[in-house]
């Protein structure tokens, strides 16, 4: 397909998880501790020994496993394992449980808007009128789709951004080949 990607050709380190930066993760948190509620345990345990049964879960890791699997546009069960630089991501199960809950809730969009926002206004890139305007665009490879980045972006955060939202488009490509780039943030 003319807009199929790999993990390989679309982003340099496959098997790391996208890392959210403290200041990225303080704008998401609020939106996802509601969401918490959702669940049959509090988000937090008492003071005391620890309760029995399984740790909570940690939602910044898990929302981290979820950005990477759609910028690879991978399978769920190929989040990525332990290696020497990161620890496993949580089960492609509680991913995928997460990432169905966050959508019902109407969350994922929001989290998306938030991440795109903050690109713009903290990392003073406008996406949107870059890929318009030519400043940023996709090469197409014979191993798939690369982003080409202009030059000056040396924040790894603004690149896994961009990667984020470049698979973003091309997924939106490949169902409505018509679609009118400013139309994609939610």
């Amino acid at each position: 397909h003319p807009c199929a990607m790999t993990a390989s050709a679309f982003n340099s380190q496959p098997l790391e998880l996208f890392h959210l930066t403290d200041e990225q993760w303080a704008l998401l948190q609020p939106l996802l501790v509601p969401a918490a509620s959702a669940r049959r345990v509090p988000p937090s345990p008492p003071p005391g020994p620890p309760p029995p049964g399984r740790p909570p879960i940690d939602e910044r890791r898990v929302l981290e496993a979820i950005l990477w699997k759609i910028t690879n546009q991978a399978a769920w069960y190929d989040l990525p394992a332990a290696s020497a630089v990161t620890p496993a991501a949580p089960s492609w199960q509680t991913c995928y449980r997460y990432y169905r809950r966050w959508q019902r809730l109407g969350l994922f969009p929001e989290i998306i808007r938030l991440l795109y926002l903050d690109l713009r206004d903290r990392g003073g890139l406008d996406l949107i009128p870059m890929f318009l305007d030519g400043r940023l665009s996709l090469d197409k490879t014979p191993a798939g789709w690369r982003l080409v980045n202009p030059a000056g972006w040396d924040q790894p955060w603004h690149r896994a951004v961009a990667r984020l939202f470049a698979a973003l488009i091309l997924t939106r490509l490949k169902k409505s080949p018509r679609l009118r780039p400013y139309s994609l943030i939610p």
